[in-house]
Protein backbone atom coordinates (compact mmCIF):
# COMPACT_ATOMS: atom_id res chain seq x y z
CA UNK A 1 0.00 0.00 0.00
CA UNK A 2 2.87 2.41 0.74
CA UNK A 3 4.77 1.86 -2.52
CA UNK A 4 2.84 4.40 -4.66
CA UNK A 5 3.35 7.11 -2.02
CA UNK A 6 7.03 6.27 -1.67
CA UNK A 7 7.40 6.41 -5.46
CA UNK A 8 5.67 9.79 -5.59
CA UNK A 9 7.77 11.12 -2.72
CA UNK A 10 10.91 10.06 -4.59
CA UNK A 11 9.71 11.83 -7.74
CA UNK A 12 9.03 15.06 -5.86
CA UNK A 13 12.32 14.78 -3.98
CA UNK A 14 14.31 14.26 -7.19
CA UNK A 15 12.62 17.20 -8.92
CA UNK A 16 13.10 19.61 -6.03
CA UNK A 17 16.70 18.54 -5.45
CA UNK A 18 17.54 19.03 -9.14
CA UNK A 19 15.92 22.46 -9.22
CA UNK A 20 17.80 23.58 -6.12
CA UNK A 21 21.15 22.30 -7.36
CA UNK A 22 20.58 23.93 -10.75
CA UNK A 23 19.67 27.18 -9.00
CA UNK A 24 16.15 27.17 -10.46
CA UNK A 25 15.11 27.50 -6.82
CA UNK A 26 17.71 30.00 -5.51
CA UNK A 27 18.96 30.34 -1.97
CA UNK A 28 16.51 32.15 0.29
CA UNK A 29 13.48 31.39 -1.86
CA UNK A 30 10.36 30.52 0.18
CA UNK A 31 8.87 27.11 -0.58
CA UNK A 32 5.12 27.15 -0.22
CA UNK A 33 3.74 23.66 0.29
CA UNK A 34 0.49 24.49 -1.48
CA UNK A 35 2.32 26.08 -4.43
CA UNK A 36 4.64 23.10 -4.74
CA UNK A 37 1.62 20.79 -4.75
CA UNK A 38 0.16 22.74 -7.66
CA UNK A 39 3.44 23.01 -9.56
CA UNK A 40 4.33 19.34 -9.16
CA UNK A 41 0.76 18.03 -9.49
CA UNK A 42 0.88 16.12 -6.26
CA UNK A 43 -0.53 16.07 -2.75
CA UNK A 44 0.83 17.54 0.47
CA UNK A 45 2.23 14.31 1.92
CA UNK A 46 4.88 13.68 -0.80
CA UNK A 47 5.86 17.37 -0.67
CA UNK A 48 6.19 17.32 3.11
CA UNK A 49 8.22 14.10 3.07
CA UNK A 50 10.45 15.29 0.22
CA UNK A 51 11.17 18.59 1.99
CA UNK A 52 12.02 16.69 5.15
CA UNK A 53 14.60 14.65 3.25
CA UNK A 54 16.01 17.77 1.62
CA UNK A 55 16.30 19.43 5.02
CA UNK A 56 18.31 16.45 6.19
CA UNK A 57 20.75 17.15 3.34
CA UNK A 58 20.91 20.81 4.27
CA UNK A 59 19.32 21.96 1.00
CA UNK A 60 16.32 23.56 2.69
CA UNK A 61 15.71 24.91 6.15
CA UNK A 62 12.62 25.67 8.22
CA UNK A 63 12.53 29.04 9.97
CA UNK A 64 9.89 29.78 12.64
CA UNK A 65 7.14 32.07 11.32
CA UNK A 66 8.74 32.07 7.87
CA UNK A 67 8.26 28.47 6.82
CA UNK A 68 10.56 26.46 4.58
CA UNK A 69 13.15 28.20 2.41
CA UNK A 70 16.00 27.11 0.16
CA UNK A 71 19.11 27.09 2.33
CA UNK A 72 22.00 29.45 1.73
CA UNK A 73 25.28 27.64 2.21
CA UNK A 74 28.26 29.40 3.77
CA UNK A 75 31.90 28.53 4.29
CA UNK A 76 31.16 26.39 7.35
CA UNK A 77 28.64 24.36 5.35
CA UNK A 78 31.20 23.68 2.63
CA UNK A 79 33.84 22.71 5.19
CA UNK A 80 31.38 20.29 6.81
CA UNK A 81 30.55 18.82 3.40
CA UNK A 82 34.28 18.40 2.83
CA UNK A 83 34.58 16.51 6.10
CA UNK A 84 31.85 14.12 4.95
CA UNK A 85 33.44 13.64 1.53
CA UNK A 86 36.83 13.04 3.15
CA UNK A 87 35.31 9.97 4.83
CA UNK A 88 33.22 8.65 1.93
CA UNK A 89 35.28 9.22 -1.21
CA UNK A 90 38.50 7.55 -0.02
CA UNK A 91 36.33 4.50 0.75
CA UNK A 92 34.99 4.65 -2.82
CA UNK A 93 38.50 5.03 -4.27
CA UNK A 94 39.75 2.01 -2.36
CA UNK A 95 36.95 -0.14 -3.78
CA UNK A 96 37.31 1.29 -7.31
CA UNK A 97 41.05 0.62 -7.56
CA UNK A 98 41.76 -1.79 -10.40
CA UNK A 99 38.15 -1.60 -11.62
CA UNK A 100 38.12 1.57 -13.73
CA UNK A 101 38.61 0.70 -17.41
CA UNK A 102 42.16 1.38 -18.65
CA UNK A 103 40.77 3.30 -21.63
CA UNK A 104 38.91 5.61 -19.25
CA UNK A 105 42.04 6.18 -17.19
CA UNK A 106 44.03 6.84 -20.40
CA UNK A 107 41.53 9.49 -21.46
CA UNK A 108 41.63 11.24 -18.08
CA UNK A 109 45.44 11.14 -18.04
CA UNK A 110 45.69 12.62 -21.54
CA UNK A 111 43.28 15.42 -20.62
CA UNK A 112 45.19 16.22 -17.43
CA UNK A 113 48.60 16.22 -19.08
CA UNK A 114 47.30 18.70 -21.65
CA UNK A 115 46.62 21.05 -18.73
CA UNK A 116 50.04 20.62 -17.17
CA UNK A 117 51.93 23.94 -17.10
CA UNK A 118 48.98 25.70 -18.74
CA UNK A 119 48.04 29.05 -17.13
CA UNK A 120 44.85 28.95 -15.04
CA UNK A 121 42.24 30.93 -16.95
CA UNK A 122 38.46 30.84 -16.66
CA UNK A 123 38.38 28.30 -19.50
CA UNK A 124 41.12 26.00 -18.20
CA UNK A 125 39.78 26.15 -14.64
CA UNK A 126 36.37 25.06 -15.89
CA UNK A 127 38.02 22.33 -17.97
CA UNK A 128 39.91 21.02 -14.93
CA UNK A 129 36.75 21.19 -12.84
CA UNK A 130 34.92 19.05 -15.40
CA UNK A 131 37.74 16.49 -15.54
CA UNK A 132 37.85 16.39 -11.74
CA UNK A 133 34.10 15.76 -11.57
CA UNK A 134 34.32 13.05 -14.23
CA UNK A 135 37.11 11.24 -12.34
CA UNK A 136 35.17 11.35 -9.08
CA UNK A 137 32.06 10.08 -10.87
CA UNK A 138 33.93 7.20 -12.53
CA UNK A 139 35.30 6.17 -9.14
CA UNK A 140 31.85 6.24 -7.58
CA UNK A 141 30.42 4.14 -10.42
CA UNK A 142 33.14 1.51 -10.06
CA UNK A 143 32.84 1.43 -6.25
CA UNK A 144 29.58 -0.41 -6.83
CA UNK A 145 27.46 1.19 -4.11
CA UNK A 146 24.35 2.97 -5.41
CA UNK A 147 23.53 4.74 -2.16
CA UNK A 148 27.11 5.95 -1.78
CA UNK A 149 27.00 7.26 -5.35
CA UNK A 150 23.79 9.22 -4.76
CA UNK A 151 24.95 10.70 -1.46
CA UNK A 152 28.39 11.77 -2.69
CA UNK A 153 27.04 13.16 -5.97
CA UNK A 154 24.59 15.32 -4.02
CA UNK A 155 27.32 16.55 -1.69
CA UNK A 156 29.66 17.33 -4.59
CA UNK A 157 26.89 19.12 -6.50
CA UNK A 158 26.55 21.54 -3.60
CA UNK A 159 30.20 22.53 -4.05
CA UNK A 160 30.26 22.52 -7.84
CA UNK A 161 30.39 26.30 -8.19
CA UNK A 162 33.50 26.55 -6.00
CA UNK A 163 35.83 25.97 -8.95
CA UNK A 164 37.44 29.35 -8.16
CA UNK A 165 39.37 27.52 -5.44
CA UNK A 166 41.25 25.72 -8.22
CA UNK A 167 42.95 28.87 -9.48
CA UNK A 168 45.64 29.07 -6.80
CA UNK A 169 46.20 25.29 -6.81
CA UNK A 170 45.80 24.57 -10.52
CA UNK A 171 49.02 22.61 -11.15
CA UNK A 172 48.79 20.97 -7.71
CA UNK A 173 45.31 19.62 -8.47
CA UNK A 174 46.48 18.28 -11.83
CA UNK A 175 49.31 16.42 -10.07
CA UNK A 176 46.97 15.14 -7.34
CA UNK A 177 44.59 13.71 -9.93
CA UNK A 178 47.41 12.14 -11.95
CA UNK A 179 48.66 10.41 -8.78
CA UNK A 180 45.13 9.22 -8.03
CA UNK A 181 44.79 7.80 -11.55
CA UNK A 182 48.08 5.93 -11.13
CA UNK A 183 46.87 4.34 -7.90
CA UNK A 184 43.59 3.33 -9.56
CA UNK A 185 45.46 1.89 -12.53
CA UNK A 186 47.79 -0.18 -10.34
CA UNK A 187 44.88 -1.59 -8.34
CA UNK A 188 46.43 -0.36 -5.11
CA UNK A 189 43.36 0.34 -3.00
CA UNK A 190 45.34 1.67 -0.04
CA UNK A 191 47.19 4.18 -2.22
CA UNK A 192 43.97 5.23 -3.99
CA UNK A 193 42.31 5.77 -0.63
CA UNK A 194 45.25 7.86 0.59
CA UNK A 195 45.45 9.94 -2.61
CA UNK A 196 41.74 10.68 -2.54
CA UNK A 197 41.84 11.69 1.12
CA UNK A 198 44.70 14.08 0.42
CA UNK A 199 42.95 15.51 -2.65
CA UNK A 200 39.80 16.33 -0.67
CA UNK A 201 41.40 17.63 2.50
CA UNK A 202 43.79 19.88 0.54
CA UNK A 203 40.78 21.37 -1.25
CA UNK A 204 39.23 22.22 2.11
CA UNK A 205 42.46 23.82 3.27
CA UNK A 206 42.63 25.88 0.07
CA UNK A 207 39.03 26.97 0.49
CA UNK A 208 39.72 28.15 4.03
CA UNK A 209 42.84 29.97 2.88
CA UNK A 210 41.01 31.63 -0.01
CA UNK A 211 38.28 32.86 2.31
CA UNK A 212 40.85 34.42 4.63
CA UNK A 213 39.61 32.34 7.56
Amino acid sequence: MSEPRETETQRVYDLLKARILQNQLPAGMPLSHSQLCRDLHTSRTPVREALSRLEGLGLVTTIPRRGTIVAKLGLQDFLEIGQILAQLEPFAARHAAGRVAPATLDLFETQLRELHDVPPTAATIEQLNQIDNAIHRAILEMAGNRRLYELVETMRSLCDHLSFALERRFDIVVDELLALLQALRSGDGTAAERMMAHHITSFGEALTSTSGR
